[in-house]
């Protein structure tokens, strides 16, 4: 009986399409073609036997001699083997193939039916995230507009005191007396908006007042302004007469920027600042200092971010003490003479012979009352000092020598930003009408109350003070995670909370104290106490902070105590992790 080879093959095709694969009319590649001229019988012969072959070559081997190896007889039949017997990846035996084979055609008909497949697309940002975004890039414009423009001291700083200073500011001793010696200290607090100087004898100490007329705060507030007239005099202070006026006179020097002009106008503002002080000390004790051949000490402060800048800070002592010299000179203190003696005067000399006018860190003046009060604890702290133009922040231990019992202050992580009130201000301000209105600088207003002032919007102003104290919680939640992760990770404070101070003139404004408080890191905020024994009528203890630099600098170099800037101290190293930086620390030497 003749064999129907065309409905087997049909049936054996629809079988292979059902499990997924695909066979062509003529058999797979691999078998010889039928040669020309055959007979019906003999080919369909020689396709029922490339049928049965596939089948078999689809179906594993488990006979002995291993699993899914190819039938032996192939070879006997005339066919040839698929792959060399010694093969045996997973990856090339057939029942791998077909798997992959199905899930090729698996995926096919998914794309087929749902389209080709795309990468997942970006998370858009949220309404929220895009307003933060605009405010934050409209901060950075505000941060590079001039703070000169439309931000001023009050008319209330209209110099109401004598000028006398300038021609008998000279004396370092009352008149005509040559007693005994006296040791004064002066503490001078040279920030970029507002100078503060405080004058320290023994256990007694003054603030000095720029403005006796005023009967608030802002009397011992010294705008950072030097007047210079059309001859060449120079003066203190916001004056009535018009003069040309140079204000941010620190800037360059923390900058690195400073020209020869601007190290003058430095050296003539301090000078005058000094001669202004020892005018005012002597002649309101008089009768105090009648008789003393009076020694003056003198401490400048300079920002703790500076302290590892050796070359600047050795640069600003020169300044400060040729300042001095020229403060001592009977003949008229100016920006011409300071420039002259900058250039033709021995520094080596000039160092040498001023050994008593030293440049100290504003932090160790800031807290030279809490480290001898009993509120003062050991180990890590942190400062945050709210200036004008700029934020200093500082993370530093506070250490006691037992064998000197002097106070030494470990330096860790000193940052300076520029987002101070002038620049709160600016942000406010800032391409809205008011943009060249003159603004007061000595007393920020809250939010609401500054935009009912100026009728700007209060939604857009919200806005752009979170901008600001965003800015400022990040910069201070960085200095402390490097402080921890780089210098001081077992101090005990990181689980009770790191005594901190907010100080300085913004100090008091709630922007400020919400990014303080909202840092992101767990912080203790350490109250200051106003010393009884400082002379310093109509001056608020809120306020006081404003001044404390200027009174701790006020006392001898050595008694104020001994900062280490990080260059010196060593990064905590694995194995110190468990040490306690209250009783030991690392130089460089030893890293």
């Amino acid at each position: 009986m003749a064999v129907d080879w065309k409905e087997k093959l049909k049936k054996f095709q629809d079988m292979q399409r059902a499990g997924g694969q695909k066979v062509s009319l003529q058999g797979p590649k691999s078998l010889s073609p039928v040669p020309s001229g055959a007979s019906e019988k003999g080919n369909a012969k020689s396709v029922g036997t490339e049928a049965q072959q596939m089948k078999k070559q689809q179906t594993p081997n488990t006979t002995k001699g291993g699993a899914n190896r190819p039938n032996s007889k192939d070879k006997r039949r005339g066919g040839r083997q698929l792959w060399p017997q010694h093969q045996s990846s997973p990856s090339r035996r057939p029942d791998a193939a077909a798997d992959k084979s199905a899930l090729q055609a698996q995926l096919n008909s998914t794309q087929s039916a749902y389209g080709p497949s795309s990468p997942e697309p970006a998370r858009q940002p949220t309404a929220d995230e895009r307003k933060a975004k605009h405010y934050d890039s409209l901060l950075d414009e505000a941060m590079r507009w001039p703070r000169q423009s439309g931000l001023v001291a009050t008319a209330d700083h209209a110099s109401t005191r004598s000028a006398s200073y300038l021609e008998s500011g000279w004396h370092t001793s009352v008149p005509g007396t040559a007693g005994r010696k006296r040791q004064l200290a002066i503490g001078i607090d040279f920030g970029t908006a507002w100078t503060k100087v405080c004058v320290a004898r023994a256990r007694e100490s003054w603030v000095v007042p720029w403005f006796p007329m005023q009967r608030t705060s802002a009397r011992y507030l010294l705008p950072g302004i030097l007047h210079v007239a059309k001859d060449g005099s120079s003066d203190l202070g916001e004056l009535t007469t018009p003069r040309s006026q140079f204000s941010d006179l620190k800037l360059p020097i923390l900058n690195n920027a400073a020209t020869p002009i601007d190290e003058a106008r430095v050296v003539t503002f301090l000078a005058l600042v000094m001669r202004y002080t020892r005018h005012w000390m002597l002649s309101e004790n008089r009768d105090l200092l009648q008789g003393d051949k009076i020694e003056w000490v003198v401490n400048v402060g300079f920002p703790a971010a500076t302290w590892n800048e050796s070359a600047q800070l050795a640069r600003f002592r020169i300044l400060a003490r040729l300042a001095w010299r020229l403060s001592c000179d009977p003949d008229a203190v100016n920006c011409v003479r300071a420039k002259m003696e900058l250039e033709n005067s021995d520094i080596k000399a000039l160092g040498d012979a001023l050994l008593n006018i030293q440049v100290a860190p504003e932090f160790a003046g800031q807290i030279a009352g809490y480290v001898k009060s009993a509120q003062r604890r050991p180990d890590l702290h942190l400062m945050v000092d709210i200036g004008a133009g700029t934020v200093d922040i500082t993370t530093f231990n506070i250490h006691r020598d037992f064998d000197t019992l002097e106070n030494i202050y470990p330096i860790f992580e000193p940052e300076i930003v520029n987002l101070g009130t002038h620049f709160l201000t600016n942000n406010r301000i800032f391409k809205t009408p008011f943009q060249d209105v003159q603004h007061p600088t000595e007393r920020v207003l809250p939010t609401l109350a500054f935009a009912e002032t100026y009728g700007l919007d209060a939604g857009d102003l919200q806005a752009r003070d979170a901008a600001l104290e965003r800015r400022v919680a990040k910069s201070i939640a960085q200095v402390l995670s490097k402080t921890k992760n780089r210098w001081y990770p077992s101090s005990p404070h990181w689980s009770d909370g790191v005594p901190a101070f907010l100080c300085g003139g913004g100090a008091a404004v709630a922007n400020y104290q919400s990014a303080f408080l909202n840092c992101g890191k767990k912080v203790r905020k350490v109250q200051m106490v106003m010393p009884s024994r400082m002379v310093a009528p109509h001056l608020s203890e809120d306020d006081f902070t404003r001044v404390s630099p200027a009174y701790g600098l006020a006392q001898s170099f050595e008694d104020l105590g001994r900062c280490r800037p990080s260059t010196e101290v060593g990064e905590m190293r694995s194995s110190d992790k468990q040490t306690n930086r209250e009783s030991t620390y690392i130089s460089k030497d030893d890293v």
